[in-house]
């Protein structure tokens, strides 16, 4: 749940909402072109939030994507 989504909840509930735990983070590196990253960082700019979090959630809806189409193992 991003911080905001939480600060949502609770507005509108004016109750505490349960964050889930963060999932442990790992650094590994790729090599992308100077292209695309630039497109990252200026869409990660643009949207408010860090870099890693607007590609962890690219990756993770690309995957889920094929998952759906039973194109990737888990």
């Amino acid at each position: 749940m991003r911080l905001c989504e939480y600060a949502n909840m609770l507005a509108m509930t004016g109750e505490p909402v349960q964050e889930p735990a963060r999932a442990e983070k790992a650094q590994f590196n790729v090599y992308l072109p100077k292209g695309l990253i630039r497109r990252a960082k200026y869409a990660s700019v643009d949207t408010g939030q860090s870099l890693s979090h607007l590609v962890e959630e690219a990756l993770t809806a690309h995957l889920d994507r094929l998952d759906k189409e039973g194109s990737a193992k888990s």
